[in-house]
């Protein structure tokens, strides 16, 4: 996991590192014995051509693994389930993308977290934002869109015009919370 980097500007959706809400589920999962490695889906990884790895998909399953091991020592209930499940949240388990460029991992980072815990409509504007930014074409963001925002498409495409980090944007995002 020490091999592990995090771009929040370039791959991650969010205004905050991880969904908070994720994070607890999977701790809580593990201390009321109920998590299932089995079914847990991996991290996506892209290992860039400076040799770093970077999480494009997984920033919650990652922050979730790592307080895991840091509370480890002092909480008898992951000690219980690690001894049981001979698993110690030394290795996240990752799916590696290294065949790509800078650009398409990026839009592979914006595209997964569609599929995540539930972003605000304010974060889901940003994605369209990069989509231009990575000089997707229209009819390629209209199709995103209505795979991935279904009746929200219309609110989120226009909340994509405003600046990501101005006034309105901002009230919105307060509203959202």
């Amino acid at each position: 996991m020490s091999d592990v980097s995090v771009d929040l500007k370039n791959f991650q959706n969010r205004r905050t590192a991880y969904s908070e809400y994720s994070v607890q589920g999977i701790i809580d999962a593990i201390r009321s014995n109920t998590f299932k490695k089995a079914l847990f889906s991996p991290c996506i990884l892209w290992k860039s051509p400076t040799g770093e790895n970077f999480v494009l998909a997984g920033h919650s399953r990652n922050e979730a693994f790592r307080r895991l091991r840091e509370i480890y020592s002092t909480d008898p209930q992951i000690q219980q389930w690690c001894h049981v499940h001979n698993y110690y949240f030394e290795t996240l388990p990752c799916l590696y993308i290294n065949d790509v460029n800078f650009e398409d991992a990026k839009a592979i980072a914006l595209m997964s977290n569609a599929l995540a815990t539930a972003e605000m409509d304010v974060e889901r504007a940003n994605v369209y934002r990069c989509m231009k930014d990575i000089a997707k074409n229209n009819h390629e963001i209209e199709v995103f869109g209505r795979k991935c925002e279904k009746s929200n498409r219309s609110r989120i495409r226009s909340y994509a015009n405003l600046a990501e980090s101005g006034l309105a944007t901002d009230a919105l995002y307060r509203f959202e919370l």
